[in-house]
């Protein structure tokens, strides 16, 4: 082999060598892990068992997300902070339950609903038009009339039943939709 083909050659092993280690140092840094990949599929089937509404598949798949959580440490300032409110320190770590899924499914439900209610805001970015929009809709769909003592008065009920006192209009005004649109 002459000199001009050694060097061609090096120079080609050259390139390759660096596009390979290159091309590694890319997908360890940039690939997913399977466990990231689990994670991600867990979560999407997560999702998807609360917007069918089946909380028991809600219920494992959280476990799953998240099997440390019933067996977490809170901070002593919210122990404190439960214990001064009549709530037990036990009910932090009493693990996800129906409770839990309830909340995710009022907040998916008020999420989309707020993002609905305000597409036809003028300016996207402009919070007080799209809380106009919304005080709007839950002011013309739940009416002043008060819940059955028997039915608890969660802001979705109230939208569904379509009423409530003022109090539940506001909360449902502003803790469901505010909180789901610009957080």
């Amino acid at each position: 082999m002459n000199n001009k083909t050694r060097k061609i050659t090096g120079f080609v092993l050259f390139v390759l060598f660096i596009s390979i280690f290159c091309w590694l140092f890319y997908n360890i840094l940039f690939s997913k892990s399977d466990v990231q990949n689990e994670l991600q599929e867990h979560s999407t089937q997560w999702l998807d068992a609360v917007m069918r509404g089946n909380m028991t598949s809600a219920l494992k798949m959280v476990n799953i997300i998240c099997p440390d959580f019933p067996n977490s440490t809170p901070l002593k300032q919210v122990i404190e902070l439960f214990e001064k409110n009549g709530i037990s320190a036990k009910f932090i770590n009493a693990g996800y339950n129906k409770w839990d899924f309830i909340y995710w499914r009022n907040s998916l439900f008020f999420s989309g609903l707020a993002k609905s209610l305000t597409e036809s805001a003028r300016d996207k970015d402009n919070a007080s038009e799209q809380l106009i929009l919304l005080l709007n809709a839950v002011h013309n769909r739940v009416k002043p009339v008060s819940i059955p003592k028997d039915i608890i008065p969660w802001s979705y009920t109230a939208w569904h039943l379509k009423k409530g006192l003022c109090d539940r209009q506001t909360g449902l005004a502003f803790f469901r939709t505010s909180l789901s649109t610009w957080v």
